[in-house]
């Protein structure tokens, strides 16, 4: 896959005037295929922007791309790709050693809680296996870097 940034102008003519729009991304995907893709949010097109748009879609479709607007993403579909992507941050890597203990711990199938914790152990997490491991990082977090990283 490649992408690059404002690929190219696209001309027309439209009521006896010349018309230009710049696409902001072109993507080749991993088959080979093209998308042409616009960025702009729903409530921000302007009616010039619309016949840019379907002008765009038609000349794509003239030479075999995709054509692709897209508007402003689901807030909750952002919320979930931004919490796994902090785990790409250098401060998560580098704890291998915590890393091969927890995995060691977790070999066996096991429950996180250990059976006579008590209700009110609960607010504490009266977590079995992490506690036998000591870390200053918090195990939670490696546990999450462990579950999408592997």
């Amino acid at each position: 896959m490649a992408f690059a940034s404002q690929p190219f102008w696209l001309s027309w003519r439209h009521e006896d005037r010349t018309r230009r729009h710049v696409p902001d991304f072109f993507a080749r995907q991993a088959d080979g295929s093209g998308v042409v893709i616009d960025v702009r949010p729903d409530d921000q097109i302007q009616q010039a922007d619309a016949e840019a748009f379907d002008a765009t879609a038609r000349a794509c479709a003239e030479v075999g791309r995709l054509f692709r607007r897209v508007g402003t993403p689901d807030p909750v579909l952002v919320a979930n790709l931004r919490w796994p992507a902090r785990y790409r941050h250098a401060r998560c890597n580098g704890r291998r050693d915590v890393v091969a203990s927890l995995v060691g711990v977790f070999a066996q199938p096991t429950g996180l809680r250990h059976p006579l914790c008590r209700s009110a152990d609960t607010a504490s997490g009266c977590l079995v296996g992490p506690r036998q491991i000591t870390s200053s990082v918090p195990i939670r977090r490696i546990l999450d870097e462990i579950e999408i990283n592997g």
